[in-house]
């Protein structure tokens, strides 16, 4: 798999706006849909996400690698 940091550089050519279509697009959990916008597009971290959400870092993690994971296959 490729590292976080380099999908995180290729994400740079989007603008939040296309980011957040994209999300809409391909996630359709609501709550995982929000989770990605606020780490992607707000920059909250997984501690702040935990505590939003009331779930634990471990299922944040999850989430967002999850749906990274489906985002980056789309956008390739």
């Amino acid at each position: 798999k490729e590292c976080w940091t380099r999908r995180k550089e290729e994400m740079i050519e989007y603008d939040n706006k296309e980011i957040e279509a994209i999300i809409d697009s391909y996630i359709h959990n609501a709550r995982n849909r929000d989770i990605l916008k606020d780490r992607l597009i707000d920059g909250l971290s997984y501690d702040q996400l935990s505590a939003k959400y009331h779930l634990t870092d471990r299922h944040i993690k999850r989430i967002v690698y999850t749906s990274q994971d489906k985002l980056f296959k789309v956008l390739k």
